[in-house]
């Protein structure tokens, strides 16, 4: 009798100590999926803390001129960097920082926003959770277009016909013309293009094909 009461009370404590260990890995496991949603939930409001930084400074690029004290204001900081408007949460929801051409950061407030050439915005979020997105600021008043009337063999960096300002920056190819007419040589390019090797459409003439250049500012 005592035998099967001392083996009734070593099943009840192995039992006992199982079921403890069951609640406390499944505790375990609780707090650690509940640290890894705050975690994630501050991850995502720091990216967009600071994706609102990098719009705001961008538009402000964009609309202003002078020196990046004049343009951004109050918001510009004496450790060279802007803080976010207090409408996005100020200072402690994120910073922006100004990049010159050779990706340093401009900390002088006096330099002139023309040379500044990327944002890099730092969003913040519960204090210990940061996320930066950096993006280039485009050059205004230039761009790029392919032209397919050009002679063929043209080094990179010489003229685009009549269009000023603008160089060859590489070849696009060889491309074809269609004429629904005849392959007259001011008739070529005004019809439509296809690939090389590629078919005109039923009743149009192929003119053969021509080497294209993208032309840039």
């Amino acid at each position: 009798m005592k035998t099967k009461r001392a083996s009734g009370l070593i099943f009840a404590v192995v039992l006992l100590f199982v079921i403890l260990g069951m609640v406390v890995t499944l505790a375990s496991v609780t707090m650690l999926e509940t640290k890894m949603n705050q975690k994630t939930k501050s991850s995502v409001g720091a990216f967009y803390n600071s994706e609102s930084g990098v719009e705001w400074a961008l538009n402000k690029i964009s609309t202003g001129s002078g020196t990046l004290v004049s343009v951004l204001g109050a918001q510009w900081k004496a450790g060279g960097y802007a803080a976010c408007p207090d409408a996005f949460g100020g200072e402690n929801t994120c910073k922006i920082y100004f990049l010159d051409d050779q990706g340093k950061v401009i900390a002088s407030g006096s330099n002139d926003i023309s040379l500044v050439k990327a944002v890099r915005s730092v969003g913040s979020q519960g204090g210990d959770t940061q996320r930066a997105i950096e993006a280039a600021v485009a050059n205004t008043g230039g761009g790029c277009y392919v032209d397919y009337s050009l002679g063929k063999g043209l080094a990179v960096g010489s003229s685009c016909g009549a269009v000023g300002g603008f160089t060859i920056k590489r070849s696009a190819g060889l491309w074809g013309s269609c004429d629904s007419i005849g392959c007259q040589p001011s008739q070529d390019y005004r019809a439509y293009f296809r690939p090389p090797g590629g078919n005109c459409l039923s009743g149009w003439i192929s003119c053969g094909d021509a080497e294209a250049y993208v032309c840039c500012q």
